[in-house]
């Protein structure tokens, strides 16, 4: 049994890697004691006895296929025995136990020295160390009697483990292990014995820490309460919680957060803890490669191009990286320099490519490792990385599904490579490598419309407005994105790793490297992205558009404009009242406070001596006080601060020797002012959070409308956050080619119910964020379309064609601000859904969703109609 028996093995030098086995104890014999080892001349005169046990790693116990069993490397000749033992007494049932035991034995010794995984037995409670396996004593470089000298404790081994992490683990193995021997629970959720934690570690075996996934093992632990009238649990019913879990009543785990409860001074422990441990330093280095390619920030930028050069020589023991990128003539080299901060650019032509093993790699579509490049003659690219002592190479390319653009598109602004120059890079066989969108809402969008009149509807609280899940998508089976037809790979640029050894790269090398192709392939995008656009994130609708340029511009090929023709704008936006109001209170009442520290600090220095100049200038500063307190104005928040600047805070090295009571002011002063503004922001920061907290909850009610309803057709989105939220969209066959009059009026109504969405966001605003503000939201109707266009030149992703477009434009900008002709009242007003249109065919078409929307609950359908005023700029 576990209490009776144990195997106590350490790796000592002097044992020589033997096993001492303890036998059944006797009631005379203490714990712990040892067997008598066999000495040499005990091995003499018994013939019969096995020899010391010698343990083989590479050794597993078991049969041969034929059935017949192996003979032991543990027990030499012990076998043999066994069968003259079987043949003279057959009937000796001991026989058998004997073959068990000595099975079992192999099995232990051959799990203590797995390569693996790394064990090691941890008394309860204390966590000192009673005993370790090979792989332990291998990754640390010491001895097993060493580390189990009764004194070492977990820390002491892994000093970067975090003790209230281990203590949590415990807590919870000892409340699962109370809730089965002490409760008699039938079920336990074994989760909380599903605690692992990764913790660094130096070993002499690799030059840099290894990264150890460390978990814990309780089944032999045994657990018995001290106390009996002591139950922390006792208002805890468990058997109903675990009653109502089963019967599906209840989905909440009754033991999540009762090892915080669990009061383990009141338990004896017994037994012992394993601690398994696994080395995942590759798993771990390639998980964090992945997090920092996929980030914002382009790879070809000093820093990152550094970080991942660090993670790529970690993970395959390499010299440097080199990053081609072959998106135009000539492909350009990437490499850092010892002898720089910059990274070394070298420009090659496509030419030059042809002969190495750079085109070869590319031609293949595959990883390739080069052994040795003296082997084969070197091109003029691999002639410079000879050079610089390179001589074994490790090869993958980055290629991409090409696609062609939307029928209607290509009249318009025809993309196709008839005609093209062939390039080398262009077209690539073999298999292709998929790579994810990379999603994106970037850049404010305009567009252009005729002038509009407004009407109005009553928004219902959120009590009366039914689930936005209740109404059916329009057009469940359309895809979110353009599907345009011709696919073809494109090679997006090669990854190489360099080594100064030859033949330094192997087969595994090979695996690693395939789970970064994708992560490579989004790094090399967004960074052509960035320096083509200046934009990092395109959105998915539109970004096939400007991969299909980039591919253009790779064939050496003269730039074409990115237009998409002929698209509907839909705009509409949810506007903070009252925000302008609320900061000129915010940035009184930070003026009020800094000014009065400032009276504080001269009142403080007239005390301490009478000074004309000090009175006077406290006069200045109560006159400037009055005027802030009746009210501030636009520059006041700048003026005000230039004038303690200038006319208080430069004295206070003289101030700070005008007695304790003026070095105290000035401290108070200071601190206030202790920020990255530089003055008094308390309130100001209030309001700020405020606005934030405001743009928060509107725009996660908008994204969660957004993924609806680019359900129903895909289309451009841009999404601005200021004041409130307000949303740009385009839609139109020149964005993706399934485009109908249908998804038109479902997009028109679906924008509806979302700002209705946001409305009733809005509703809960002033109580969530303690403030009078509230939102007033509005849509801007355009029957009419639109031509957007990308210009490398603009700060905007997009901006719109023509005077016709830019009238609309106008128009939206300054929509939100207008008054009704007759009463002058803003027309857009708090708990009300403002349209505004400019014909009325288009009202007649948005009064029908207006009935949708009473019908749905959204609106309560009282409707009113006005003439907006002139609007500067338009006629």
């Amino acid at each position: 049994s576990q209490q009776d028996c144990w195997v106590n093995h350490q790796m000592d030098p002097q044992e020589n890697g033997e096993i001492a086995l303890l036998k059944p104890k006797p009631a005379n014999r203490p714990a712990g004691s040892r067997i008598h080892k066999p000495s040499s001349s005990d091995k003499k005169s018994a013939k019969s006895k096995p020899s010391n046990l010698r343990a083989s790693s590479t050794y597993c116990p078991g049969l041969h296929p034929d059935g017949s069993e192996k003979e032991s490397i543990f027990f030499p000749g012990i076998d043999s025995l066994l069968t003259q033992l079987s043949t003279t007494h057959p009937t000796l049932e001991e026989i058998d136990l004997i073959r068990r035991w000595k099975f079992q034995i192999e099995c232990i010794s051959t799990l203590q020295r797995s390569r693996m995984i790394l064990m090691a037995v941890v008394v309860p409670g204390t966590f000192v160390i009673r005993y370790v396996n090979d792989s332990f004593c291998r990754l640390l470089g010491k001895n097993g009697s060493d580390m189990c000298n009764g004194t070492t404790k977990l820390f002491d081994l892994f000093p970067n483990l975090d003790p209230d992490t281990i203590d949590i683990w415990y807590r919870q193995h000892l409340l699962y292990r109370a809730m089965l021997q002490v409760y008699k629970l039938s079920f336990v959720n074994k989760t909380l014995l599903d605690s692992r934690s990764v913790t660094p570690i130096d070993s002499p075996l690799h030059p840099d820490p290894r990264l150890i996934e460390l978990s814990l093992v309780s089944d032999n632990i045994t657990i018995s309460r001290t106390d009996q009238e002591k139950d922390e649990f006792k208002d805890v019913d468990f058997q109903a919680a675990i009653r109502g879990r089963e019967m599906g009543t209840s989905a909440d785990d009754p033991f999540i957060g009762l090892e915080e409860t669990l009061n383990v001074d009141n338990y004896n422990v017994g037994g012992f803890l394993l601690l398994e441990g696994l080395d995942v330093t590759v798993q771990e280095t390639i998980r964090e490669l992945k997090k920092l390619l996929i980030g914002r920030e382009s790879i070809m930028k000093t820093e990152k191009f550094r970080q991942v050069n660090l993670g790529l020589q970690s993970l395959f023991k390499a010299g440097n990286t080199i990053m081609l990128s072959a998106e135009r003539e000539p492909a350009r080299m990437f490499m850092e320099s010892a002898d720089s901060d910059e990274l070394n650019i070298v420009n090659y032509p496509l030419t030059v490519l042809q002969t190495s093993h750079f085109m070869r790699a590319a031609d293949l579509n595959r990883v390739l490792i080069v052994p040795d490049i003296l082997e084969s003659a070197p091109s003029t690219c691999e002639e410079d990385l000879l050079k610089l002592g390179v001589r074994s190479l490790l090869l993958f390319p980055l290629v991409v599904n090409s696609t062609s653009a939307p029928t209607a598109l290509k009249s318009q602004n025809s993309s196709s490579n008839n005609g093209a120059p062939s390039s080398p890079l262009a077209s690539l066989s073999g298999s292709t490598t998929s790579l994810p969108c990379v999603p994106g809402i970037t850049g404010p969008t305009p567009t252009n419309s005729n002038l509009a009149t407004p009407s109005s509807a009553n928004l219902l609280s959120s009590s009366t407005v039914p689930s936005s899940s209740t109404s059916p998508n329009p057009n469940p089976n359309s895809s979110p994105s353009p599907n345009p037809n011709g696919k073809s790979r494109q090679l997006v640029g090669l990854v190489g790793l360099t080594s100064s050894n030859p033949n330094n790269f192997e087969g595994i090398d090979t695996r690693f490297v395939t789970e970064l192709i994708d992560p490579f392939t989004v790094a090399f995008r967004q960074a052509f992205q960035q320096r083509f656009t200046r934009f990092s994130n395109i959105h998915r609708s539109v970004e096939w558009r400007f991969i299909q340029e980039s591919e253009r511009r790779s064939w050496g090929l003269p730039a074409e404009p990115i237009v998409f023709s002929a698209v509907y704008p839909l705009y509409g936006i949810s506007d903070i009242r009252g925000c302008s109001a609320e900061r000129n209170l915010a940035i009184q009442a930070d003026l009020v406070t800094q000014f009065k520290l400032g009276l504080d600090i001269l009142e403080a220095v007239c005390a301490h001596g009478k000074t004309a100049l000090g009175e006077q200038m406290t006069r200045d500063l109560l006159e400037q006080l009055q005027l802030i307190e009746e009210g501030v104005t636009v520059d006041m928040e700048v003026t005000a601060i230039q004038y303690l600047n200038e006319h208080l805070e430069a004295y206070f090295d003289y101030f700070k020797t005008c007695g304790t009571r003026s070095v105290e002011a000035i401290k108070r002063y200071q601190e206030a002012t202790k920020n990255d503004h530089s003055c008094v922001y308390k309130e100001r920061e209030n309001y700020d959070a405020t606005i934030s907290r405001i743009n928060q909850l509107l725009l996660e009610t908008w994204e969660k409308w957004q993924t609806r309803m680019q359900n129903i057709v895909s289309h451009y989105c841009d999404l601005q956050t200021t004041d409130g939220i307000d949303h740009m969209i385009y839609a139109g066959t020149s964005i993706c080619s399934k485009f109908s009059r249908f998804h038109l009026n479902s997009l028109r109504y679906e924008q509806l119910r979302a700002v209705c969405d946001c409305a009733r966001t809005a509703f809960s605003i002033q109580e969530k964020c303690s403030t009078s503000m509230q939102v007033c939201h509005l849509v801007l109707v355009q029957d009419g379309t639109v031509d957007i266009h990308h210009d490398e030149k603009s700060d905007n992703l997009f901006d719109v064609k023509g005077t016709r477009d830019t009238r609309y434009e106008i128009v939206k900008k300054r929509i939100d601000k207008a008054r009704e002709e007759n009463s002058a009242e803003r027309i857009t007003q708090p708990g009300h859904l403002t349209i505004a249109y400019s014909n009325p065919t288009e009202w007649v078409e948005y009064q029908r969703f207006l009935h949708y929307l009473s019908r749905e609950g959204w609106v309560d359908g009282k409707v009113k109609l006005g003439k907006i005023e002139a609007l500067q700029g338009i006629t």
